[in-house]
C-alpha cells in the first residue's frame, strides 16, 4: 500500500542529483533566517556589530572543524538575516553494512555520512538550540542555498561577495 498524503508530500530537493554531496569540495553556502527576521547582526554607518544571537552563530561556525575532522571554514560573514560561508569538506565516505537502515534514504542517509549536508544539519540545529535560550521563536528557513566551488576564480568570488556583503546590505538598506 501507498501512503500519498499531500500534506506529508517532500518537497523538491534544490541539491544537484548528479554531484554526490559526500565527495571532497568547496561550497559556498546561504542560510536564511526564517521570515527574514533580522536578528543577527546590525550594519549601520557606524559599523558593523553581531547580537548575541550572531554570537551564537559565529561561535558555532567556528566550532565546525572541531566537531568534522573533515571539514574547514574558509571564510563566512554573519549578516542581520542570513548567514555566508565558504566551507571546505574533505571526503569521508564509509562502507556502510549491507543490512543498515537509513529510513526512507536507505543508505543515503546524509546522518551515516559526514558530508554537507550532515554539517549544515548539525550548524542549524546547534546554533538554533542556544538562540533560542534567548528567542524562543527563533528558526531558520527549511532549506538551505549552496554552489559548489570548482575553480579558483569562482572561490575567488566567493571570497570577495562575503567580504563585501556588509557594504551591498548597508547601500541597499539606507534611506
Amino acid at each position: 500500500m501507498k501512503w500519498n498524503n499531500p500534506i506529508f508530500k517532500r518537497s523538491v530537493s534544490r541539491r544537484n542529483s548528479s554531484w554526490d554531496y559526500n565527495s571532497s569540495g568547496k561550497y559556498f553556502v546561504t542560510i536564511n533566517v526564517e521570515a527574514n527576521l533580522r536578528c543577527l547582526a546590525l550594519i549601520s554607518e557606524e559599523g558593523y556589530c553581531l547580537t548575541e544571537s550572531g554570537l551564537h552563530v559565529e561561535r558555532t561556525l567556528i566550532e565546525l572543524s572541531n566537531q568534522f575532522s573533515n571539514v574547514y571554514l574558509c571564510n563566512y560573514v554573519i549578516m542581520p538575516d542570513h548567514i555566508h560561508a565558504l566551507i571546505a569538506v574533505m571526503s569521508m565516505k564509509t562502507e556502510l553494512p549491507e543490512n543498515v537502515n537509513g529510513g526512507f534514504a536507505r543508505k543515503d542517509n546524509p546522518m551515516f555520512h559526514k558530508g554537507l549536508g550532515r554539517v549544515i544539519r548539525w550548524l542549524k540545529g546547534r546554533c538554533t538550540f542556544e538562540i533560542r535560550k534567548l528567542n524562543p521563536d527563533f528558526s531558520w528557513q527549511k532549506n538551505y542555498y549552496e554552489r559548489r566551488i570548482k575553480t579558483i576564480a569562482e572561490e575567488e568570488i566567493a571570497n570577495y561577495y562575503i567580504q563585501e556583503n556588509p557594504n551591498r546590505w548597508l547601500k541597499k538598506n539606507s534611506v
